[in-house]
């Protein structure tokens, strides 16, 4: 016994370029096929997505498209999103994306581009050698990213990006998210780059667990020993 699979005349998408699995667009659009015009409205801040690209492509054609900033729904948000938000991000990249919904392209010369970061997602972690979790921390007091990225070495030697926790974080918070992802993985040390901070790095991460298993890096230095070994540093 069968079932049909779902079907309608209308659906509604929030944050289309924020959807982890693109494919659940394409099943979207086999089941809107019921009515004279189906429709789909979506409300999404742009980024460079192969999917966005290719609806925007159709505009004038089967899409309408319409633009709006933060500016203009300024009546609409809280007076502190303004003072904070847009003093910080007026004028930056970031804020071109979130606050002008301007749809900007891979930063050029960039060493990853979006696509071929789709291009390599996977479904499912194969099984791994060894994990790490690396921190990059701020080097200023201005809220600068820490970044705090969980890796994976696998069988065949390719590396996997498991988890991002970066993000805008004071020095204990950093320390007690990148322990909290070492013990959820199991992984086998954090590494932490020391160009800024220096012992204070590993001090600050041994107040949250004095146990981790713990080597620290500088940057230049790292990556100079690694091109001359031929392999990645991990």
């Amino acid at each position: 016994m069968s079932r049909s699979a779902p079907q309608y005349d209308a659906a509604a998408v929030d944050e289309l370029c924020a959807f982890r699995k693109p494919e659940a667009w394409d099943q979207l659009m086999f089941g809107l096929r019921l009515g004279d015009k189906p429709r789909c409205a979506i409300a999404t801040t742009p980024k460079p997505t192969k999917i966005l690209k290719a609806l925007l492509a159709r505009e004038g054609q089967d899409v309408v498209v319409s633009r709006s900033t933060s500016y203009d729904n300024r009546a609409n948000l809280a007076p502190s999103f303004f003072d904070q938000i847009v003093r910080k991000y007026e004028g930056t990249r970031l804020g071109r994306q979130e606050l002008e919904a301007e749809l900007l392209d891979d930063t050029p010369g960039a060493l990853w581009q979006r696509d071929k970061l789709d291009e390599l997602r996977r479904d499912a972690a194969p099984e791994f050698r060894r994990i790490v979790v690396a921190i990059d921390p701020s080097g200023t007091q201005e809220g600068d990213e820490t970044g705090i990225v969980a890796v994976g070495l696998a069988e065949d030697d390719h590396a996997y990006v498991l988890v991002d926790r970066s993000g805008q974080y004071a020095p204990t918070d950093w320390a007690r998210h990148a322990v909290a992802l070492y013990h959820r993985l199991h992984a086998d040390r954090i590494v932490a780059e020391t160009n800024f901070g220096g012992g204070m790095v590993e001090a600050t991460i041994r107040m949250v667990d004095p146990n981790v298993a713990y080597t620290k890096r500088h940057g230049l230095a790292w990556q100079s020993r690694a091109s001359r070994a031929g392999r990645r540093p991990l």
